[in-house]
């Protein structure tokens, strides 16, 4: 097999290849780490104690799975005295799958469904959704970047009959989303407020609808800033009680126009 093939297209980096082989429509690729090192201190001082065999699914070829058989060797390291298995480096400890696939399902995620994905690949919906979990967490806004906010859009979602929400929080000057919580409550976006006030986030200005709960979060640790709403809600709240006052005017007004008419 090709070393670019081997590498860029499994992740199978630090592995020489021993054999491929098919069974049941599934491609087995066998491989043993290149190098001898100890799991723990990473001395080249050991000496082998055992080896068991791991296996892990990869990136598939087409709709053949494909899995990376492992020659998982045990050392005894002469510098810490600590017997232990080698490093993996393809995969998370714990992990039946590599690097490569998780990289390649969080970039499904991105377009698909969580049940789309695991049927498409053959994997557990659970699989999925821990790899998808990963990838939004990886997606969380550190705090250097909270540091950086200055201009930020508060707006609900609904995401399920019965009104069930979900407070979003954009940053406006980059289209991203830096927060979400449960429900549209006070306190659903006052933990996100505390933390950029004890994070010294000098906020400019936030837009938002004319919905009190989140008004009254943000002027808890923003007196002074700015609240933006939304033109579309000031002009229905302006129509509705134009209507109100039509509606007031013409039941005054009724009985004088009925002695006008006559």
């Amino acid at each position: 097999m090709p070393h670019e093939l081997f590498y860029r297209c499994f992740g199978l980096y630090g592995y020489r290849f021993l054999k491929v082989e098919i069974q049941g429509g599934r491609v087995l690729i066998h491989v043993r780490r290149n190098k001898k090192r100890c799991g723990v201190c990473q001395s080249w001082q050991v000496i082998q104690k055992g080896v068991k065999t791991r296996v892990l699914r990869t990136v598939p070829i087409g709709q053949r799975p494909v899995f990376a058989v492992v020659e998982h060797r045990r050392f005894f390291c002469r510098y810490c005295r600590r017997i232990r298995y080698e490093r993996l480096g393809i995969a998370d400890a714990k992990r039946h799958y590599t690097h490569a696939l998780e990289k390649y399902v969080m970039g499904l995620c991105m377009r698909m469904t969580v049940r789309d994905v695991a049927e498409h690949l053959d994997l557990h919906w659970a699989t999925v959704k821990a790899i998808d979990r990963k990838r939004l967490r990886r997606n969380v806004p550190k705090e250097e970047t909270l540091r950086k906010l200055r201009y930020l859009g508060i707006d609900e979602v609904s995401v399920r009959r019965g009104h069930r929400y979900l407070t979003t929080v954009v940053d406006l000057e980059r289209g991203r989303v830096v927060y979400i919580g449960e429900g549209r409550r006070t306190d659903s976006l006052e933990p996100f407020i505390r933390r950029l006030k004890r994070l010294g986030v000098k906020l400019q200005a936030v837009a938002m609808d004319m919905w009190k709960p989140f008004a009254k979060a943000v002027r808890r640790y923003y007196r002074r800033l700015p609240l933006v709403y939304d033109k579309f809600h000031i002009l229905a709240d302006y129509s509705r009680i134009i209507n109100e006052i039509r509606v007031d005017e013409y039941t005054r007004l009724q009985g004088r126009l009925k002695h006008l008419i006559k």
